[in-house]
């Protein structure tokens, strides 16, 4: 987790580079949505995992697969929803407002 947001905002600026999106307001904007929702996920996750210690008394190796296994596929569906809210502005919205909200796909 402590690897992983830098990882991804790092990949994050280097995408928006590549498309040449500059840093605003709706980029940062969309940049602490994103790295929110990865925080939120990974805390979920770690609870999980440490429930399993706790509570089960599994040692870690085993309470970290476990735990995973639990909570990926909500992880996964509730990530996948707010995909579908920033494609769905991607490619029906008009063209200005598409404009202005483009950058935040790429987070």
């Amino acid at each position: 987790m402590g690897t992983l947001i830098p990882i991804s905002a790092m990949f994050t600026f280097f995408l928006l580079t590549t498309q040449g999106i500059t840093l605003n307001m709706v980029s940062l904007m969309g940049l602490s949505l994103a790295v929110g929702s990865l925080v939120d996920n990974g805390v979920v996750t770690l609870d999980n995992i440490f429930d399993h210690i706790q509570i089960n008394k599994e040692p870690a190796d085993v309470a970290a697969i476990r735990g995973t296994n639990e909570v990926i596929l909500p992880m996964m569906a509730s990530t996948a929803t707010s995909v579908c809210v920033f494609f769905y502005q991607l490619y029906y919205l008009k063209d200005l407002l598409r404009k202005y909200l483009r950058v935040l796909h790429f987070q």
